[in-house]
């Protein structure tokens, strides 16, 4: 195989180095509880034991500063200028920082994961809380706090526990300078904070926000739980004032006030927008998942509210006191799309609503509004704390929330996130494609009918699949490789995800194996070694399939070469370039199933590293070749290139953890674009 010298790419790396190291990177600063080494947090050897010391360093520090924190438990009353037992000591957020937890630490220094490395910041000073809020009068009155910060002071990874404050009954609020009593779990007083993939759980207030408070703030949460917060007053998970702050992905599980909002609650011209979020299991007086109130306006988008309950009010326990199981709306505007409110008591919605799109329980006037059952993989359940099996009514003073699975149900496919793969039910959702048809599906998958799904999953990765395919054949796939059984597994992972079944067959077992019931033949990268194929019997077997065949890499170049196509060897060479530059933008690959968005300049990056094989063919192009993208530095070679429109040259080696999202819809878009003889489209 030849391989070219590409003098401009190699000015490129040299430029780019050059940026590289005269650019100013950001300052890491170590934590981890275990370290045993210098403790000034130069590495995880000698990291930080103590947060705030973390803290204290990066707040002197020029800017930008990242903070890693290994897994483990920090209370802020712990560091150098801390005051053991201190309930006024809080985590500060800082503008410029960010404060990163889920590390392994020294064990494993490039390990990171937030789930199996769980890093706790928590108020329980004496570590000694228990079950339903008990032995915590000694903690922390905020854990975390954010005082006039912007997007900048960034949190990402953590879960915040253990906040509590509670001031006398009947002592004033004048009494209380601090405000000690709300938001104990993190208290936003101002600014933009941006909080990610954070777990706020078992913090408790008789004021407001146990979770989260949100004085003229307007954070941006994303991939947030709140669970098993309580406020007496007002907002269980969350609460607002005068505050817009934006949700994506998150969930509000089992949290409960003794008023309003058990989920969230909103109030004084506060103006969130929630995305894709889900709020079950939570319970209030008024509005068990949202409430609503003073000039206020909610919009929620693809949102899903389940088994909420406006019915646990111990000082009001008169039934014409509970209102608004789902959502209570008191003044201001309520807006929702795309919506799923089902099986929350004793109402779905109570007041005046703005609803589109949605499949309200009882029915709701609207456009696009649906009664149906929305069928979820697992709706979640009050049991009771004695006997889980047990279902018990939301008042039960023995109640618990057992959380449930809101996908859709699919006779094509719906997403476990268990296993995190693909099951097939018996019956399909009514929510499927029930969408608004002006919004994009967004990210769902193939099948999707095109509209989008109803409910907290819709317009996302995880979306359940439609019955309506347009037409179009998710193919069975065989996947044909030499040896390397993790590569071949990475690719059937891929398409098995976009619906695609995909069998592995090494290639001494192709004579051996009938390819009748599969649709398309993928042709694996280290195929090309010199002993992949024994004989000609296999490379005949594929052939004589009359199948399409897609050709990966190196071995897909080496197996059309010996099919004596134009698009195999030996008429390509060699380079690594991870971009290409498209042909055609209009060509229907780009569009079947998955649209790909391509810039002006026709550029589209598919993978973040990757070694190519390119067929040059400029300036005589044979009649039977179709030219998909071409080398971004050469336009001469070809590494996405279609022969005869049943041979697919897929010119680049590496395996789909190195691809782009862009990179890996292309490639779904290939197998089902020639599974579907696409490029009759184009003729």
């Amino acid at each position: 195989m030849r391989t070219k010298k590409m003098l401009t790419y190699q000015i490129f790396c040299v430029l780019l180095l050059t940026l590289l190291c005269n650019a100013s990177p950001a300052k890491i600063i170590y934590v981890d509880d275990d370290a045993a080494g210098a403790n000034d947090g130069t590495s995880w050897e000698n990291a930080f034991v103590y947060l705030q010391d973390a803290l204290a360093d990066a707040n002197s520090a020029e800017k930008p500063v990242e903070i890693r924190v290994a897994g483990g438990t920090y209370t802020p009353d712990k560091g150098a200028e801390q005051t053991p037992g201190d309930r006024e000591a809080t985590f500060q957020l800082i503008n410029g920082v960010t404060l990163a937890g889920g590390y392994a630490g020294a064990a494993d220094p490039n390990a990171r994961d937030i789930e199996l490395y769980e890093t706790i910041l928590s108020g329980d000073l004496n570590g000694d809380d228990g079950p339903n809020f008990e032995n915590n009068t000694e903690n922390s009155y905020h854990v975390v706090e954010s005082d006039s910060k912007d997007e900048t002071a960034i949190i990402y990874g953590f879960t915040i526990t253990g906040g509590y404050y509670f001031l006398p009954w009947g002592t004033s609020p004048i009494n209380d300078p601090f405000n000690q009593k709300i938001g104990t779990g993190m208290y936003n007083n101002g600014g933009k904070p941006t909080i990610t993939n954070c777990n706020f759980t078992g913090n408790h207030t008789n004021g407001y926000g146990g979770g989260m408070y949100n004085d003229r703030s307007n954070p941006t949460l994303t991939n947030c739980t709140f669970k098993n917060n309580r406020a007496e007053n007002s907002g269980g998970g969350m609460s607002n004032n005068y505050s817009s702050p934006f949700l994506a992905n998150c969930t509000f599980i089992w949290n409960s006030t003794s008023t309003e909002g058990g989920g969230m609650y909103n109030g004084n011209n506060s103006n969130p927008a929630l995305t894709n979020c889900i709020f079950s299991g939570n319970s209030a007086s008024y509005g068990g998942g949202i409430y609503n109130f003073y000039n206020s306006s909610t919009t929620l988008t693809n949102c899903t509210f389940y088994g909420n309950s406006a019915n646990k009010d111990i000082h009001n326990p008169s039934p014409q006191m509970h209102k608004g199981g789902g959502i209570t709306h008191n003044g201001g505007n309520l807006s929702l799309n795309n919506c799923i409110l089902w099986d929350n008591s004793p109402d779905q919605i109570y007041g005046d609503a703005t609803v589109t799109y949605s499949n309200i329980q009882g029915g709701w006037d609207g456009e696009g509004n649906i009664d149906e059952d929305p069928l979820f993989a697992e709706p979640g359940y009050w049991a009771d704390v004695n006997d889980l099996n047990i279902v018990v009514e939301p008042n039960d003073p023995n109640a618990v929330w057992i959380d449930g699975d809101y996908h859709l149900k699919s006779q094509v496919g719906r997403f476990d996130p268990n296993s995190g793969s693909w099951l097939i039910d018996d019956v399909t959702s009514p929510c499927i494609d029930a969408g608004d048809p002006n919004m994009t599906v967004g990210d769902e998958l193939f099948p999707n009918g095109g509209i989008i799904n109803l409910g907290a999953y819709g317009g996302t990765a995880e979306a359940s699949m439609s019955l309506e395919t347009g037409g179009l054949l998710l193919p069975d796939v065989a996947f044909i490789y030499l040896d390397k059984d993790e590569q071949a597994e990475s690719f059937q992972s891929l398409l098995e995800s976009y619906g695609c079944p995909t069998t592995l067959i090494k290639t001494k077992n192709v004579t051996a194996t009938s390819l009748e019931s599969c649709d398309l033949v993928i042709v694996a990268d280290d195929t090309y070694a010199g002993h992949a194929w024994t004989d000609y019997n296999g490379i005949n077997a594929i052939e004589d399939s009359g199948k399409p065949i897609v050709g990966l890499g190196d071995g897909g170049y080496d197996f059309f070469g010996k099919l004596n196509l134009s698009i195999g060897f030996p008429y390509g060479a060699g380079a690594s370039l991870n971009s290409i530059y498209i042909i055609d933008p209009n060509y229907s690959l780009f569009s079947t199933p998955y649209t790909i968005d391509i810039p002006q300049d026709c550029m589209l990056q598919l993978y973040t590293v990757t070694d190519d094989i390119a067929i040059y063919l400029w300036p005589d192009i044979p009649e039977t070749v179709v030219t998909i993208g071409a080398e971004s530095s050469n336009l001469g070679y070809y590494p996405l290139v279609v022969e005869d429109n049943r041979y697919f040259l897929w010119g680049f080696t590496e395996t789909p953890d190195k691809m782009t999202e862009t990179g890996k819809k292309l490639f779904i878009n290939t197998v089902i674009w020639m599974a579907n003889a696409g490029w009759e489209n184009e003729n």
